[in-house]
């Protein structure tokens, strides 16, 4: 029977996977994910990052004084640190303060590959952000697939029912990024997996994640997750009303 990998440890220049079976011994002693012995400290006036010891980190960007938003985060989201910031004007300079204070890109992907093996750390922000998740952004989206569905016979409605079912509909979708993770997450975590393995910097991962084809992966995963909505919501408010005789 396999055992679930819960972390990675390196022995003899390789990089080994520990088990739940590995032992907790084993695990904190051998274990050099995400530990490391340097003293990583970065505080600029809009993003900071500081290794606080024991696998642990602080992550920090924006002010509330210039830029109006701030965000914390940790090591379990280091992913959603690096997204964000890639898409700031802050990356040339914080690719710089990286090199001067020693912090390596192998440091950040055993942090990652981590990250990986259960989580779905860096999702929200490629999925859109708070653009997507907390402002509305896929309302339009979720309206049209209603009415493309509606309209295209995907469902036999009764004649004159059609605008009602379509108002209804909008009760029974769950258009939140909870829900998104719960049914995307594997997909997501088995792209980022590979980009992860593969990458040979920072700066090619951070390409890499930018680029055409995984923006275009990611986009597709919440497409379909809003198509996916706006089918079962026509099919539950369709049901409802049968149910109640209407």
């Amino acid at each position: 029977m396999s055992r679930r990998v819960v972390g990675f440890y390196k022995r003899d220049g390789k990089t080994r996977p520990i088990t739940m079976g590995t032992g907790r011994r084993r695990a904190i002693t051998e274990m050099r994910v995400p530990r490391t012995l340097k003293r990583i400290d970065i505080q600029r006036k809009n993003y900071g990052i500081k290794y606080t010891g024991n696998g642990h980190w602080e992550l920090r960007l924006g002010n509330l004084t210039d830029a109006g938003w701030f965000w914390e985060g940790d090591e379990y989201s280091m992913l959603s640190f690096l997204a964000r910031l890639d898409k700031s004007a802050y990356i040339d300079e914080f690719l710089r303060d990286m090199k001067g204070a020693g912090l390596s890109w192998n440091d950040i992907k055993s942090i990652l590959q981590r990250n990986m093996i259960r989580s779905d750390d860096g999702l929200y922000p490629l999925s859109g952000d708070n653009r997507t998740w907390e402002f509305g952004d896929l309302d339009d989206l979720f309206s049209e697939d209603v009415r493309n569905f509606l309209d295209d016979g995907s469902f036999d409605i009764e004649e004159g029912k059609r605008d009602e079912i379509e108002n209804d509909a909008y009760d029974y979708a769950d258009l939140s990024y909870g829900n998104f993770a719960r049914k995307y997450g594997d997909d997501y975590r088995k792209l980022m997996k590979g980009i992860i393995d593969n990458a040979k910097s920072l700066n090619d991962f951070l390409n890499k994640i930018s680029s055409e084809d995984v923006v275009y992966d990611i986009n597709e995963m919440v497409h379909n997750f809003v198509d996916d909505e706006a089918y079962s919501a026509i099919s539950k408010a369709i049901e409802a009303k049968s149910s109640n005789g209407k």
